[in-house]
């Protein structure tokens, strides 16, 4: 018999609608579901690997435990028992914060909230992740001036700016709002009479439907910021009444960004004076305005004030709140876990005002000789082996771990370090959900389960909650499975998960209401979008953006002339997917992207293999002399490395320990290096 069955991709944060045909317990087809209120039917490739996906022969088809021959083969029973007792052992003779939990991209919430519970059960307040490469930073940065985070809304605007974001190849043009129709989001927006500008050091693939690009220099994105609220503010651009009513600190920004001029601004940024003034002139002007900040601006360790800035630009244009600008969208309560909450966490360390524990800093913690230092690590979707900085590092890292259990769907490079690996079901084996704010209102959207989870796969509430049992901290669930744990998440918003398996998609607020800080405020401490931060400043930072040139040591950089920068092509999420034919066949391996003037001084051509080394490491890739970049530039494909594709990990590249001094995060985008033919010395 054959079911049509709705539910959510789930690969990216998009988490487009899917429709699923299931015929006699399998997956046949799936086409995109024209009622998804944001994606209406469109799907991109990512979508292709979903069949391929769950019934891969390379999956993780039961639990692993690692022997001193390799891997074996275990019961469910004997790895949870393995977990229960040595994580039970490492508490007893070190304490609880001995354990650190490690997420992936919360691409749905099955991911954000898996094995939080148990880690606050046992004691440890420790959760990190990718959080300090991935919009973490701009979140600190923007909640700083509004109090909560804003997104865009392209309905009516005049002038889009996507800042540091490749919103084509990703398919996202919000952070975490859902955009009506998104795939034509810029064709609408040209339809309604607006106008779109890309700031991007890259070509992205975004950069031809875009009526201007502004190629900014590596990392001078705050440079920029800040010259253009000289401009604004020396001109009288900016929006007076907004301005007087609902900031504070205007008189000190005024005086802050004197010094920060055009000229200034064009020899940092590489952008010229009249450029910058008139890009400044037409945000302020050509109302309503929109800015969205992308992921390639948390890649730089000057992130938080940049995004600060980006903010500032808005409150000070009085593009806040209103239609076709930046816009509180509604939201709806959940219940967050854990429920046990424990003293301490990001405050502990060096970086008070992050929203995460950082993950650079744990590194630092596991490599120290401390007594209390972390030993553990309990892993759901995360590969950081692959993603973070400086991989060689951390890989010290993992081996230096007395335990590491992974729950994940294939041997990744993270897995082949693991103590103990967990077979997870794929988001079609389970159920999940997922929360987005929009202009109509917040939604609830299921991510079905389609067919039975296959092998000895399991879904991570129901190892979560069997591992809880077997540690005796059964008593601190609210939940018992995936199920159970939706119900409970989604309750304080008056639905259940039978209303999102009978609707699929649940509205429970009514659509936006604009200027809301007319009768609100706003969520910060003052009542006001804040130009200037108290709470930054008592926490020993600069209470308003200040550009702070980043300098090379001139020996690295005579022997390291180039800048490398990181590029995630759109075809993929992050590291997956590689070792699936549908969707690798888009781009089988890693390239470096090099100006042709670049690569005729090195006698290179298109297709040369290649050494590109940093003062971290080396590593070899096919050359592609498409100029994505300007002269001095390289490009260098994310993902790879995988055991599967062996293929060249960028990571081997980046430093971890230029970081920035609010969030740690670690500079993916901007890395001296040289390029040479494989062979050749220059």
């Amino acid at each position: 018999m054959e079911k049509k069955l709705r539910t959510i991709c789930g690969f990216c944060h998009t988490a487009c609608g899917m429709v699923v045909t299931e015929k006699d317990g399998k997956m046949v087809k799936v086409l995109g579901d024209p009622a998804h209120p944001a994606s209406k039917g469109y799907l991109c490739e990512k979508a292709d690997a979903a069949i391929p996906l769950v019934y891969h022969q390379d999956r993780v088809k039961t639990p692993l435990m690692k022997t001193k021959g390799g891997f074996k083969k275990v019961s469910w029973g004997e790895a949870l028992d393995f977990a229960a007792d040595k994580l039970l052992s490492l508490r007893e003779k070190y304490g609880p914060k001995t354990l650190v939990r490690v997420i992936g991209a919360p691409f749905s919430y099955d991911i954000r909230d898996g094995f939080s519970q148990l880690v606050a059960a046992f004691g440890s307040n420790i959760n990190t992740g990718i959080g300090h490469l991935c919009s973490r930073p701009r979140m600190v940065g923007i909640i700083s001036v509004f109090g909560e985070r804003i997104e865009t809304n392209y309905k009516g605007t005049k002038l889009a700016i996507f800042w540091g974001g490749n919103v084509v190849a990703q398919n996202r043009y919000s952070n975490h709002s859902a955009t009506p129709d998104f795939s034509h989001t810029i064709v609408n927006i040209k339809k309604g009479g607006g106008k779109v500008v890309v700031i991007d050091p890259v070509k992205s693939e975004t950069v031809p439907f875009a009526d201007e690009w502004i190629p900014i220099k590596l990392g001078t994105d705050l440079a920029l910021a800040l010259a253009m609220m000289h401009v604004i503010i020396r001109e009288g651009l900016y929006d007076q009444e907004f301005v007087e009513n609902y900031t504070l600190g205007f008189d000190q920004l005024k005086t802050h960004v004197i010094s920060y001029t055009p000229e200034w601004a064009a020899k940092i940024t590489g952008i010229s004076i009249e450029k910058i003034q008139d890009l400044a002139r037409r945000y302020a002007t050509e109302r309503p305005g929109v800015i969205y900040d992308g992921n390639g601006l948390d890649m730089h360790t000057q992130g938080v004030e940049t995004c600060r800035a980006l903010a500032m630009l808005q409150a000070l244009t009085g593009n806040v709140d209103r239609p076709g600008s930046n816009v509180f969208m509604p939201w709806s309560k959940q219940n967050m876990l854990p429920t046990i909450k424990i003293s301490g966490g990001p405050s502990e360390t060096k970086y008070p005002l992050f929203i995460d524990y950082p993950h650079p800093v744990v590194i630092d913690s596991v490599l120290s000789d401390q007594e209390d230092r972390p030993r553990a690590m309990l892993m759901t979707a995360s590969n950081p082996a692959l993603g973070l900085a400086n991989s060689k590092k951390y890989w010290d890292v993992l081996r230096k771990l007395e335990l590491l259990i992974v729950h994940d769907h294939f041997m990744t490079a993270t897995a082949e370090f693991a103590h103990l690996i967990l077979p997870a079901t794929t988001g079609f084996e389970a159920n999940s959900y997922k929360a987005h704010s929009s202009a109509e209102g917040c939604f609830f959207i299921l991510r079905r389960k389609i067919v039975e989870p296959l092998w000895e796969s399991r879904p991570v509430f129901e190892v979560e909650y069997a591992m809880a049992e077997k540690m005796g901290m059964g008593k601190d669930y609210p939940f018992r499975d995936n199920e159970g744990w939706i119900d409970f998440a989604v309750k304080p918003s008056n639905i259940s998960f039978n209303d999102l398996v009978e609707k699929q998609i649940v509205y429970t607020t009514p659509s936006v209401q604009y200027e809301k800080f007319k009768t609100k405020g706003f969520g910060t401490p003052s009542g006001k979008a804040e130009f200037f931060s108290e709470k930054f400043q008592e926490a020993g930072y600069d209470p308003m953006p200040t550009f702070r040139e980043r300098k090379v040591d001139p020996l690295i950089r005579e022997k390291f002339p180039l800048d490398g920068t990181s590029r995630k092509p759109g075809t993929y999420s992050h590291t997956k997917h590689r070792n699936i034919p549908e969707v690798s066949k888009y781009q089988p391996l890693p390239f470096v992207w090099m100006h042709s003037e670049d690569a005729k001084k090195r006698g290179i051509e298109n297709g040369s293999w290649v050494e590109v080394e940093s003062s971290i490491g080396k590593i070899e890739l096919e050359a592609r002399t498409e100029e994505k970049a300007p002269v001095g530039v390289v490009v260098v494909d994310f993902g790879w490395g995988n055991p599967w594709d062996k293929a060249a990990n960028i990571n081997f590249l980046t430093d971890d320990q230029d970081r920035d001094p609010i969030s740690s995060g670690t500079s993916h985008r901007l890395f001296p290096c040289q390029v040479r033919k494989k062979g050749n010395t220059i």
